[in-house]
């Protein structure tokens, strides 16, 4: 169990996504979900209205734990970030961004510790009011768009029924992910994390089709 925590040494770690209660299931706003988790786990609420996000503390053992969802919108991400930041000193390497990743497999949890922005606007607006590539991400995948569908489209999407459970799941590793980089350090987290399996979504029961036999008559 983790404990609220006034130590110095700090994390902020921020989830990505939409303020607005229509954005609340989307694929885009799985970074806010994370947060809440880890809120729910620490015994914690993330409601103070600062540094253009909501904002709220908590700890994993001898480290404080800052959690932020930017409530700038997911493109100006970088001002809620940076704000923060700034006021609590905390330099790049303590600052793990979470979001999703259409290029990464449906409930794929990937580490990596910096980069590029790979087209999310959300983690180009932190780059830019950063400065740095060089901090570290913890990446969620929700699958690319089906064909004729487009990318913005996708991600402003909800989650179908069938896919919340893997996807629910990969929320609580991410949980565990920003408790782990957070008390154990990047290198170690990714060697965990980073070699689990993806946990593919089951075929939709609505398209599967019927056989003569399961037919009713």
């Amino acid at each position: 169990m983790i404990q609220t925590s006034e130590d110095p040494t700090r994390w902020l770690i921020v989830g990505l996504g939409n303020p607005e209660k229509k954005y609340t299931g989307n694929r885009h706003n799985v970074g806010f979900h994370v947060i809440d988790g880890l809120a729910a786990k620490a015994g914690v609420s993330v409601t103070d209205r600062r540094f253009h996000g909501l904002f709220g503390r908590a700890g994993a053992g001898q480290h404080a734990l800052l959690l932020l969802k930017p409530t700038t919108f997911m493109n100006d991400s970088g001002k809620a970030v940076s704000a923060a930041a700034r006021f609590y000193k905390i330099p790049p390497e303590h600052i793990a961004v979470i979001y999703d990743d259409i290029d990464l497999e449906f409930a794929r949890l990937r580490l990596r510790a910096g980069g590029s922005h790979g087209g999310h606007r959300g983690v180009e607006s932190v780059i830019a009011a950063l400065g740095t590539r060089d901090f570290p991400r913890i990446r969620i995948g929700v699958g690319r768009p089906p064909a004729g569908v487009d990318p913005i489209a996708h991600v402003l999407s909800d989650f179908a029924a069938h896919e919340q459970p893997d996807i629910e799941k990969t929320i609580d590793l991410a949980v565990d992910a920003a408790l782990s980089l957070a008390t154990a350090g990047l290198d170690k987290t990714m060697t965990r994390f980073n070699s689990r399996a993806p946990t593919p979504a089951p075929p939709d029961p609505a398209k599967e089709p019927q056989t003569a036999a399961s037919q009713d008559t």
